[in-house]
């Protein structure tokens, strides 16, 4: 069917050869064919016949950037949609998205806020921007700044509830705010929210994925199998199904078994799929149970070339060297993720021993001082920043100085 209508659309295409409508209709049936050089071409036709046709530009984005690897021109294109339509806020919607997907969570959260200006009662815009603070709380968490936590859960939840006063039976909001409370909130709360929409919808796949998701969290595992069974039989959702089913067996400890499924669940899922490094994390979490830290490394690696700025990964791997005593392996990844309060001074620690394993000409107190300054500029622990700063003092001999540190007398290290 699709080959036939794009037949006919082409035939019109002929006769109507400005008309962006068409050009765009195009590009839909090259996508689903997966033609995507072709879906390319109509699109970028669409955009020069149609400017203001939003969604022409972002699925030539996602094509350039997923499909075409061609990343710079993707970034240039989402830019040049806001130079043409700046006082259009689904353009700003559109860009946020992208960049959302790339990983720039606080450009597309300024991109929302301009979307907001422009239109601040429409539930889509308040959606994605639920969506994006739910991504800087989840961020603020890994970074251990649980007042940030607190901070961006409370705005998102307040974000959801505009939304749900404007659009009371909006699905989406209603699901983000489960998503919302069962992380960063209530589960049980979540649970009963979940329950409500279930009994409005019960065939509805994403509030069945929930449903599992939560219930396996609960540890009732009867229930989050017979919400897995309840989903239907696609290639997407089986992908779905299976992260799911392994997810149960993880946690029932059952750790060959789920990685057995898990491993099954990755053939489905592209790497620019959001399953995928929630699968290769859950991989990774199975082989190091299993004491097989090359396929633990392999995931880990694996998530790092389609998710450079995954920071679980990171941790896991630097977990990784230093149970193998591969301390400046660790450091290096440790090193990429220093402007997090839970890794600075963590990093200190392994800074100092390293030091210590080296002769004292050789050693490099430089970094160990401005990581202690930076910690202590921004409060990480306070305790123990002091006991490190203490400990690198007494590695360099500073005796006093560092037992005047320990007894609140000061002795801040002047140089480096």
């Amino acid at each position: 069917r699709t080959t036939d209508a794009l037949a006919h659309v082409e035939i019109l295409r002929q006769t109507h050869p400005t008309d962006g409508e068409l050009d765009f209709l195009a590009g839909r049936c090259h996508e689903m064919l997966v033609d995507f050089q072709a879906a390319a071409e109509s699109y970028e036709a669409a955009i020069e016949h149609a400017p203001r046709r939003i969604e022409a530009w972002s699925r030539l984005a996602d094509i350039y950037q997923n499909n075409l690897d061609l990343k710079e021109r993707a970034r240039s294109l989402v830019d040049r949609l806001i130079d043409e339509n700046s006082l259009d806020a689904d353009a700003w919607l559109s860009r946020a998205r992208f960049l959302e997907q790339t990983g720039a969570i606080d450009e597309a959260a300024a991109d929302l806020d301009k979307a907001r200006e422009l239109d601040p009662d429409n539930a889509k815009i308040l959606l994605a921007a639920a969506e994006i603070g739910y991504a800087k709380t989840r961020a603020a968490r890994l970074a251990g700044r649980d007042g940030l936590v607190e901070r961006t859960a409370l705005e998102t939840r307040q974000l959801i509830e505009r939304g749900l006063k404007l659009s009371p039976d909006n699905l989406d909001l209603r699901l983000r705010l489960v998503v919302l409370e069962s992380h960063f909130g209530d589960p049980q709360k979540a649970l009963s929210l979940l329950e409500s929409i279930l009994a409005e919808t019960p065939g509805e796949s994403r509030s069945q994925i929930l449903l599992a998701d939560l219930t396996i969290a609960q540890g009732d595992f009867v229930r989050a199998r017979e919400a897995i069974a309840r989903l239907p039989r696609t290639p997407g959702s089986d992908a779905m199904r299976l992260f799911l089913e392994g997810r149960v067996a993880m946690a029932s400890e059952k750790w060959q078994e789920a990685a057995t499924v898990l491993t099954e669940a990755r053939r489905y899922q592209s790497n620019s799929n959001g399953l995928a490094e929630r699968t290769d994390l859950a991989l990774a979490q199975c082989f190091g149970q299993l004491q097989n830290s090359d396929e633990e490394l392999r995931a880990y690696r694996r998530i790092l070339k389609y998710r450079g700025d995954s920071i679980p990964a990171r941790l896991g791997m630097a977990a990784i060297h230093l149970r193998s005593d591969r301390l400046p392996d660790a450091i290096a990844e440790y090193q990429a993720l220093r402007h997090l309060s839970s890794v600075r001074l963590a990093l200190v620690r392994l800074l100092i021993i390293q030091n210590l394993r080296v002769p004292d000409v050789a050693r490099n107190w430089h970094d160990v001082t401005k990581l202690l300054d930076e910690a202590r500029e921004a409060q990480d622990n306070p305790t123990l920043e002091t006991l490190l700063r203490a400990e690198m003092l007494m590695a360099r001999e500073k005796y006093d100085e560092a037992e005047a540190l320990k007894l609140g007398g000061g002795g801040q290290d002047a140089d480096s």
